[in-house]
């Protein structure tokens, strides 16, 4: 885990925000002298729990009549692969007793009877996904003290394997780019995978000690509409609700740059799977090229996209001369790094249009919290 920005407000010499963006070599501060170096530095010394403000010290004379709410630090971190699945195996850990009692419960059940034969085991209901790549820690007020924000608290179960992926990326690029206000830290997505897999996690989910927020995230396909079908009657007695996406649309349509960033992804995916297969693609950007104009092909311009999933299935078994579809799961991840790659500028409000619905739609089914007003005001956000 390691600290990547430290936000500052009404702490000594800063009484407005200030954020120190750390790189991950070297980060040199340069200033002259009584400018804040010094109190930059011991800000950061509030990492450690013994560490305590001191209103005479540390109390920006500007923020002098609210003494509960400033100084205010807020610590980012980044997470690694070994952070995230340390985390997600504590998560399984909390799960494991009401997943035990959930599978004690069906096998006590005769097959004919039960929707819970083929419960998957307590480790399947959890994927890194469903684990931010931040986390945050904030100190706020004289007499507070450092305390992390909770890991998560609202769960969208959704239907494929990569849903989670998407949702969770797409959502925190848009919070990212300042055009969606909601707090994701009490939010994840997790995959069902099959009905018999929804049915049991949502009896797991809701039988334990704190109860999590749900809902039911499905394709716009006959299948989704067969997912519904099918989960009626625990989505009542649990009180879930539900939302199904447009007609013949999945999770890949509602992606922001998907005729840029989406296509490369899958081209960028085949060209990693030719490459293991001992027979690389000699030149990437022509490559790449193929798969744009096979992309223009299939989709008019300006017209709201249908299918994008399955194109790239076709589109990478073809121009890839592969024997199946790509992984979905390896172009999620290919998609996923160009997402956070991506600068600003590239999203126009047209290309958010999209993801922002879907967004919308999730909060209809799912009361994601927005940021505290009190935080708001510190991030200087209206």
């Amino acid at each position: 885990m390691k600290l990547s920005s430290v936000e500052i407000v009404g702490y000594r010499s800063f009484s407005k925000k200030v954020v120190l963006n750390l790189d991950p070599t070297v980060t040199i501060v340069i200033g002259a002298n009584d400018h804040g170096k010094t109190n930059l530095l011991e800000a950061l010394t509030h990492l450690n729990e013994s560490t305590k403000f001191e209103e005479e010290r540390d109390l920006n004379w500007d923020q002098a009549g609210a003494p509960e709410e400033f100084p205010y630090l807020k610590f980012t971190f980044r997470l690694d692969e070994t952070d995230r699945t340390e985390i997600l195996r504590l998560a399984q850990e909390k799960l494991s007793e009401s997943a035990a009692k959930v599978v004690a419960s069906a096998n006590s059940v005769p097959a004919a009877d039960s929707q819970l034969t083929a419960v998957a085991p307590p480790e399947t209901l959890l994927t890194r996904a469903t684990v931010p790549n931040t986390i945050f820690a904030s100190k706020k007020g004289v007499s507070g003290s450092l305390s992390f924000l909770k890991l998560p608290g609202l769960p969208e179960l959704t239907e494929g394997d990569t849903d989670p992926i998407y949702v969770q990326a797409v959502l925190q690029k848009l919070v990212a780019l300042k055009v969606a206000n909601v707090d994701l830290n009490a939010f994840s997505a997790i995959s069902t995978e099959s009905s018999k897999n929804a049915d049991a996690l949502i009896r797991i989910l809701s039988d334990g000690a704190v109860r999590p927020n749900l809902a039911i995230l499905v394709d716009g396909d006959d299948g989704g509409k067969n997912r519904l079908k099918s989960l009626q009657g625990i989505m009542k007695s649990k009180e879930i609700r539900s939302k199904q996406l447009l007609d013949e649309t999945t999770i890949e349509d509602f992606l922001p740059l998907a005729g840029e960033l989406y296509v490369r992804a899958v081209a960028d995916y085949v060209m990693k799977v030719k490459e293991s297969q001992g027979t690389p693609i000699a030149n990437a950007d022509n490559f790449r090229q193929e798969f744009r104009t096979s992309f223009r092909e299939a989709f008019e311009e300006g017209k709201v996209t249908k299918g994008v999933a399955a194109w790239a299935a076709s589109a990478g078994q073809k121009l890839g001369g592969l024997e199946g579809a790509p992984s979905k799961l390896g172009i999620a991840r290919e998609y996923i790094s160009l997402l956070e790659e991506s600068e600003p500028e590239k999203f126009t409000p047209q290309s958010l249009q999209r993801p922002l619905k879907l967004l919308e739609w999730i909060r209809e089914i799912l009361p994601i919290p927005e940021l505290r007003e009190s935080e708001k005001a510190i991030l200087g956000e209206e």
